[in-house]
């Protein structure tokens, strides 16, 4: 138990340093932009931002999670470059068609800006799949070295943007991010020094297809878990405007890191857990189940505790006139309870009970939304926040009750069946 402990601490160390790079980087750059742009244009920043946030989230259903379930216990045999040019042409087929759609919302929407968010959108997406992809080799140095350079690239144009002229400044902060995502893909391709491979035939549509009714299931559970999560949000952003959702983006900048660590810890487990189901060893994830959920419940609290002591000090035009208090507290709320049921819901996807998890999300999102509708209309845009709160606390009961029932000590399938999906070349 100490020796796995340890084992995951060190990869957990290695893997939060590219994501802890990251966090610096996007929480400077938004409190920069918070304090410079009007709440208008923030509001659409903040916007653009959450339709990134959701482009992840399918991102990671239609081929992260696919990758990191299929290649992990793959590894050091031949179907596994098989998977990751089947994967990774995936992945760049969606994230130029997340690109091209959003760079279409915000033509209609705006009538600017379309081009560099779009861009900034897609390539957001694609290097996030890269890492993923990494991940599922145990390769995270080359995901931390990506990180470094997105970091890096991404601090000097955005302080060329910030000490230059001041006009446009909602476009160019686009092009910022863009650009940035752009040098470290480049960086997570020419690095490990692989050959670059795609395949868009028959036998890369042949194994999608074989996934098709897995991959259903977990669209439909991405897109309820995403109205329970982030619908409220919409409501708000739709009823009232991006005025009204200013002042709740830029508050929930300050608990981003908190999030990042989630994403961070199921990059880490996913594979993990897949490749001990695989060997039939449960038993081991089980004991590690409580120890980590439990770390991230007291770095959440010292964060949230340090956030509130900050929160007298934090100042800029969006907050005129808002609650910053109730805004801490909601802000605090809805990024500690989705930490709480991550290990639980990995599990839970390992086991492929992606019909489960969808389930659990139309009913988080039904209550939720429903919940969040009837107090916007009644109270203000902030307190119609409690619906977001609401839906998560019932994923949280669902995904710890139903890991209860699942049995993992007798796991008897590569969660996704390997020898059905790889074949000998791509």
């Amino acid at each position: 138990m100490i020796a796995q402990l340890r084992h995951f601490a060190r990869r957990f160390v290695l893997m939060l340093s590219g994501e802890v790079m990251q966090s610096i980087f996007h929480f400077a750059f938004n409190v920069a932009l918070v304090r410079a742009l009007p709440a208008h244009d923030y509001g659409v920043f903040a916007t653009v931002l959450l339709m990134g946030g959701l482009a992840l989230q399918y991102v990671r259903c239609l081929v992260g999670t696919p990758a990191c379930l299929a290649i992990s216990p793959a590894l050091g045999r031949r179907s596994a470059l098989a998977l990751d040019v089947t994967f990774g042409s995936g992945a760049l087929a969606l994230s130029l068609g997340i690109g091209a759609g959003t760079a279409l919302c915000l033509h209609v929407w705006l009538g600017s800006s379309a081009l560099t968010g779009g861009a900034y959108i897609g390539l957001w997406s694609m290097r996030a799949y890269l890492r993923t992809a990494f991940f599922a080799r145990h390769q995270q140095g080359y995901a931390s070295l990506s990180d470094l350079v997105f970091t890096l690239s991404g601090t000097i144009l955005a302080l060329t943007l910030l000490l230059g002229p001041q006009d446009d400044l909602l476009d160019r902060s686009f092009l910022v991010l863009a650009l940035a995502n752009a040098l470290s893909i480049a960086a997570a391709l020419l690095f490990p020094l692989r050959r670059i491979r795609l395949n868009f035939g028959r036998a890369t549509r042949a194994r999608f297809t074989r996934l098709m009714r897995q991959l259903s299931w977990s669209l439909l559970g991405v897109t309820m878990g995403n109205l329970q999560a982030q619908g409220q949000i919409m409501l708000v952003i739709m009823l009232a405007g991006p005025v009204a959702y200013a002042p709740i983006a830029a508050m929930q900048v300050f608990f981003a890191p908190l999030r990042l660590l989630g994403f961070a810890m199921a990059n880490m487990m996913q594979p993990e857990i897949a490749t001990l189901l695989a060997r039939r060893d449960g038993a081991k994830f089980r004991e590690l189940l409580p120890f980590w959920t439990l770390v991230m419940l007291a770095v959440s609290a010292a964060y949230g505790v340090a956030a509130l002591l900050a929160l007298p000090l934090i100042s800029a035009p969006v907050f005129e006139g808002q609650p910053k208090l109730l805004l801490w507290l909601f802000a605090w709320l809805g990024a500690t309870l989705p930490m709480l049921y991550i290990m639980p819901k990995l599990t839970l996807e390992v086991n492929r009970s992606f019909r489960l998890l969808a389930i659990i999300g139309g009913i988080s999102a039904v209550v939720g939304m429903g919940l969040g509708a009837i107090l916007l209309l009644l109270a203000t845009p902030v307190i119609s926040l409690s619906g977001i709160l609401v839906g998560e606390a019932i994923v949280l009961v669902c995904c710890w009750y139903l890991m209860g029932t699942v049995d993992t000590r007798y796991q008897t399938t590569v969660p996704v069946p390997v020898a059905r999906l790889g074949g000998v070349g791509p």
